[in-house]
């Protein structure tokens, strides 16, 4: 619980400042800028549910999707089998709920080359 207000805090805080200082936020598609690392035969690995991004990623390369909840995983993976897999991936993109349920840290350890 601590961790879901320190996000949402830092969420008002930015919102703040952005507003203040009359940034302007670039709108992108997450798909797009994933798609900028795409090389023929990588493999990417996504940590969270995220099967909309994943299943256009697999178009180009090996996706594997790792997700902690069974009803979200569909064809994916447990998550934890992130020791075996992200070591060996050329992508990684992780959901914020690595945050959430304490899993960044961990992630990021087992990451080599990944973008």
């Amino acid at each position: 619980m601590t961790r879901a207000i320190g996000i949402a805090l830092l969420n008002a805080i930015s919102h703040y400042l952005i507003t203040r200082d009359g940034l302007r936020l670039t709108q992108g598609d997450l798909k797009d800028e994933i798609l900028k690392y795409v090389r023929p035969g990588c493999k990417a690995c996504f940590i969270g549910s995220i099967t909309p991004v994943a299943e256009r990623v697999s178009e180009h390369c090996i996706v594997y999707q790792l997700e902690r909840r069974s009803d979200l995983r569909h064809s994916g993976y447990p998550d934890i089998d992130a020791p075996l897999i992200v070591p060996n991936c050329d992508i990684l993109v992780i959901t914020g709920s690595a945050i959430i349920n304490n899993t960044i840290d961990q992630l990021l350890t087992l990451r080599r080359r990944t973008q």
